[in-house]
């Protein structure tokens, strides 16, 4: 990606959550790509990262991008749910190998700011 590409968006960092990588996709910025976020396990189920993805979402239409990217761990259902419950849709599977017969499975999601429930 050209340095010309990129759309940031990073919030301050506390122990509770982080949000701190979020860039654009292609170049003419419609498209961004939520690449790491975290809220601790004892804050969770509290709303917080709903918050930061209403944020994200703000801050994204603001900048006129019309979909956002995002790649999880199939383990992490109760991210997952609440993807799922904003309006991102799964758009692909992928199986990272590891070992002999192991292999890491991810999620693509991808939210269509248009049609998204926040």
């Amino acid at each position: 990606m050209s340095p010309h590409c990129e759309l940031s968006f990073c919030l301050e960092h506390h122990d509770e959550w982080s949000l701190p990588d979020v860039n654009t996709t292609q170049c003419d910025g419609t498209t961004a790509e939520l690449r790491r976020m975290h809220v601790s396990r004892e804050y969770r189920r509290q709303g917080i990262g709903k918050l930061l993805i209403s944020s994200l979402i703000e801050h994204a239409r603001n900048h006129d991008v019309k979909s956002v990217l995002l790649t999880t761990p199939v383990y992490q259902r109760p991210a997952i749910n609440m993807y799922r419950k904003i309006g991102w849709e799964m758009k692909g599977e992928q199986r990272i190998p590891l070992f002999l017969f192991e292999t890491f499975n991810l999620y693509d999601f991808q939210l269509d700011l248009n049609k998204c429930r926040l």
